[in-house]
């Protein structure tokens, strides 16, 4: 029996090795035809695993459908046998909401329409078997409905003080977003998500301050079924010592915010205009 996955840590993990390393596969296998091994090293890999009877593939939603099949040509050969895997079986195991293929399509997909109009033919050997019990958080049930909700996208939009649910009233959780403040007036998050959605906006440029909160917002409009607005983050202009720049310095006070103050200091209003184009990303 082997144990390989598709990077290399996700192989220290369970003590295996990358299927790379494992078949001798190229790493760009996306973009080139499979060259096959030279005869000697492909029978010296042979003698090697002569008695491979099983190969366990971990994390197999990072494994694209041209690497699949290279897995299966290279086993192929190795093994010297037409039989799909080289006769090898095979179980996979993983979850395809987690990490996709990186510059490939699923293992389920074809790379082109016209093989899309049949069943893939590797894929379509395999049996499915569906592990519903949650382990990793088996001791906080609260915590397991709420990924279990977000898996299906079922964001779950609670009040950390009224539990008051968007979605599914029996899961009350510190770990929802909250939308009402003590006070009882939303929160910025709740009230920034909205106030773009009415004024539909399509892009969002604002300090890099904000980004940890873009996962927040994007849940939100997932859960109205909106539109979400791309999303730029950028450097902060700062004043002197690292003191951020505020609009609710007193009026009397020159504010670098302001378009007044760069005029005074002598800024063209095109330079003005192509930094903060280039800052946008164009």
């Amino acid at each position: 029996t082997a144990i390989c996955a598709p990077t290399g840590k996700a192989a220290a993990l369970i003590d295996g090795m990358t299927l790379h390393s494992f078949l001798s596969l190229p790493v760009n296998q996306c973009k080139h035809k499979l060259v096959k091994l030279d005869s000697d090293i492909s029978n010296r890999i042979g003698v090697k695993l002569k008695d491979l009877q099983l190969l366990i593939i971990d994390e197999i939603s990072m494994v694209g459908f041209t690497m699949f099949q290279h897995v299966d040509a290279r086993l192929q050969q190795i093994m010297k046998s037409k039989k799909p895997f080289g006769g090898v079986s095979v179980i996979v195991l993983g979850d395809f909401n987690q990490l996709r293929p990186v510059g490939d399509k699923y293992i389920f997909q074809f790379n082109n329409s016209y093989n899309a109009l049949v069943d893939n033919p590797l894929w379509s050997l395999f049996e499915l078997f569906e592990l519903t019990e949650i382990m990793r958080q088996k001791d906080d049930k609260t915590f397991a409905i709420a990924l279990s909700n977000i898996l299906a996208h079922a964001l779950m939009v609670c009040s950390c003080l009224s539990s008051l649910l968007f979605n599914d009233s029996s899961t009350n959780s510190s770990r929802c977003i909250a939308t009402v403040d003590q006070d009882g007036y939303p929160t910025y998050h709740l009230a920034n998500v909205i106030d773009d959605h009415l004024m539909n906006i399509t892009h969002v440029l604002r300090g890099h301050e904000w980004q940890t909160s873009t996962s927040k917002h994007l849940l939100l409009y997932k859960a109205f079924n909106w539109s979400a607005p791309i999303y730029g983050h950028l450097p902060l202009l700062e004043r002197e010592r690292g003191r951020k720049l505020s609009k609710r310095d007193p009026e009397n006070v020159i504010n670098p915010i302001e378009i007044d103050y760069y005029r005074q200091k002598g800024y063209f209003p095109n330079a003005i205009l192509n930094f903060i184009t280039l800052c946008g990303g164009g």
